[in-house]
Formats: structure tokens, C-alpha cells, sequence
């Protein structure tokens, strides 16, 4: 006599091996989910290195040119000063010093 798998023991276990079948492969594809995550953030990891080396690199550039700039302008501050006093100076001699006397034509 044949047996109908569709009732009885033989239904039970095709049952139960196709859900184990279906478990490993969800399994699976959970892991797959995972480790292609896993390769996400580790890329990701290595691109925010890479970022924040260049933004060091510009950060260091940038500094080095205000510092650049900040010299720049106390020397141009320091050499304003000095035309500031050599023309007070200036200033003083010309009003200190008389002035010739203008000659009178008049009678």
C-alpha cells in the first residue's frame, strides 16, 4: 500500500524540513543583512578618517595664513605709527620755527 505523504507521519516531517529550510535561509539572509552592515559602517569609518585628515590639513593651512595675516598687519599698524609721529613732528618743527618776515612795501 502506498502511503499518502499529505496525512500522517510523512506530511509532518516534509513539513518541519521545509521549515527548517525556510529558517536556515532566513538565517542566512539575516547574516548576509548583517555582514553587509557590518562592511557599511566600516567604510564609512574609513571615510570619516579620510575627512577629517583633509580637514586637519585645511585647518592648519587656514591657521598658518590668519597667523600670516596677524603679522602682517601689526607691522603695517607698527610702520603707521611711526608716519604718525614722524608727522606730528613734522608739525611742530614747521609751527616752532618762525617764519621770515615778509618785507613791507608799504610807505
Amino acid at each position: 500500500m502506498l502511503e499518502d505523504l499529505s496525512q500522517g507521519k510523512g506530511s509532518n516531517h516534509e513539513k518541519r524540513k521545509m521549515e527548517s529550510t525556510a529558517q536556515i535561509t532566513e538565517e542566512d539572509s539575516k547574516l548576509d543583512e548583517v555582514v553587509g552592515l557590518q562592511k557599511q559602517i566600516c567604510d564609512l569609518g574609513t571615510e570619516l578618517t579620510r575627512q577629517s585628515s583633509w580637514w586637519c590639513v585645511a585647518h592648519k593651512d587656514l591657521q598658518s595664513q590668519i597667523d600670516a595675516l596677524i603679522k602682517e598687519n601689526q607691522e603695517i599698524r607698527a610702520e603707521l605709527k611711526t608716519l604718525k609721529k614722524q608727522d606730528a613732528e613734522a608739525t611742530k618743527a614747521c609751527i616752532g620755527s618762525p617764519t621770515p618776515a615778509r618785507a613791507s612795501n608799504t610807505l
